[in-house]
């Protein structure tokens, strides 16, 4: 039987470790199902078609080679094939071998729900939840995820979850929350798992139980979830639900960072608490500039834009940062934005960080890339002005807890009530480990802080920023 995985808008597990655990548990050898792919590939069994995108997105037993995954689902598309559908709906909408098309994308998804697809009414439901490719509806959003959830989907279950809790399309309802991340949880979503963990830390819809969230936390790290090592590394720290050891917080805290973007960032900061110095973090990431691990080539762009322990090089950092920005790596994008729009080694060129800053903002939750993104549309830097889409990602990044963009918001509307659930969801964030606000907008001065114990000035961009690769 032929196991096909769909790409969910917002999926936080390392989809290449799920793909080879699923292989190493049917003894399958994963070359011998490559080459056997390659053979496969007639019109037959668009299936094939299919995992044979996969193995090209993902760079399993060949290299990642996103422009052929692209053809291989749009060939599966034509084919009716509801996987090759939705997968297509994904690459448009985060631009993956492709140019952006958030249009394309919504349409794509809704082709695919219809024809049955239920991670498409899932991803579908997370258009209407974001206004992409359609205007937003919180009740568009919650219908399609409550069918989901209704149909299996782990992914639906969370997302209606979440629907309860911040209030879309629905009314709050926290134990409802609860209930929904244990029946995901339960199904093996290790973010379910994750967020579980959360409920039973901050007493969500249910009692607060350290013990039971550091469990939770544990289970999904151990399934690869780089959110959910990141919280076992903070309980492991704290000493929160389990005994405190440090050695055990390092670990996990590396092993997310491995994994995850923020996490590297983060990561930064602890070694630096535990007087881990900035020449010993330098040589580290001369030692780590492969590609497995495009995070410590964007710390390596800011050393090298920063002048930290050698020379300032801002053409190298340019350099760096396109190079993280071609592995997708949402910092490196954000900060080749940056360059873009100052002229950092490189002549300014505000189109092309503005292209860059949104498809930073599209890739996550990265409050620099959405503040970057916010500035533009309000100034009209590289886009027409637009003040009703600047309002959008400045909400975007408030509710992740930034204050600059808070500050803006009430700058634009003093007395204005909506922001009741901006509020909520700030909350939420603050509490949040997984959602550290460490991060200023002006990245650029927030590591030279780090390293130099120098305090973060104030200014006008965010390096940590914006703007679409294809350089």
């Amino acid at each position: 039987m032929v196991i096909l995985f769909d790409k969910i808008e917002e999926k936080k597990e390392n989809e290449k470790q799920i793909i080879l655990n699923y292989l190493k548990n049917h003894n399958i050898i994963p070359l011998e199902f490559y080459d056997w792919l390659l053979s496969n590939q007639d019109n037959s069994n668009s299936n094939y078609i299919v995992l044979l995108g996969e193995f090209n997105y993902l760079g399993i037993e060949t290299d990642i080679n996103e422009s052929r995954a692209f053809e291989l689902y749009q060939k599966a598309a034509n084919l009716e094939n509801i996987s090759g559908i939705n997968n297509l709906g994904y690459f448009y909408r985060n631009g993956i071998g492709v140019i952006p098309n958030k249009k394309r994308a919504f349409e794509l998804y809704q082709r695919a729900a219809d024809l049955g697809s239920i991670s498409g009414m899932n991803n579908l439901g997370y258009c209407y939840e974001n206004g992409i490719g359609v205007s937003p509806s919180g009740k568009q959003a919650f219908k399609l995820y409550e069918k989901a959830a209704n149909l299996g989907n782990t992914y639906g279950m969370k997302n209606l979850g979440d629907c309860y809790y911040y209030k879309i399309g629905t009314k709050i309802d926290e134990q409802r929350t609860f209930e929904l991340l244990q029946e995901a949880a339960n199904l093996g979503n290790t973010s379910g798992m994750n967020d579980l963990g959360h409920s039973y830390r901050h007493g969500i819809g249910t009692n607060v139980d350290k013990e039971k969230a550091f469990e939770c936390y544990q289970k999904a790290a151990d399934l690869e979830n780089c959110v959910a090592q990141y919280n076992l590394a903070f309980m492991y720290e704290k000493g929160e639900g389990t005994e405190k050891n440090l050695d055990k917080a390092i670990y996990w805290y590396k092993k997310s960072a491995e994994q995850d973007q923020d996490a590297q960032m983060n990561i930064i900061d602890y070694l630096n608490n535990n007087k881990i110095t900035s020449q010993e973090i330098y040589n580290w990431l001369l030692n780590n500039q492969n590609n497995s691990n495009s995070n410590s080539i964007v710390l390596l762009g800011e050393f090298n834009y920063l002048g930290i322990e050698t020379n300032i090089n801002e053409q190298k950092a340019l350099e760096l940062y396109r190079n993280a920005a071609h592995l997708e790596n949402m910092f490196g994008i954000n900060n080749l934005g940056y360059c873009y729009q100052h002229g950092i080694g490189t002549k300014i060129n505000k189109k092309r960080a503005f292209t860059l800053y949104e498809k930073a903002a599209g890739l996550g939750n990265i409050i620099t890339a959405q503040n970057n993104l916010a500035f533009m549309y309000e100034n009209g830097e590289g886009i027409v002005k637009n003040i009703d889409q600047a309002i959008y990602w400045y909400k975007k990044s408030a509710e992740q807890g930034d204050q600059d963009a808070r500050n803006k918001l009430e700058e634009l509307f003093p007395n204005d009530e909506s922001f009741e659930e901006t509020d909520r969801k700030r909350r939420y964030y603050d509490e949040n480990v997984q959602k550290n606000n460490k991060k200023s907008k002006k990245r650029h001065h927030h590591y030279k802080a780090i390293f130099t114990n120098s305090s973060i000035k104030s200014g006008e961009g965010i390096k940590d920023n914006d703007d679409s690769l294809n350089d």
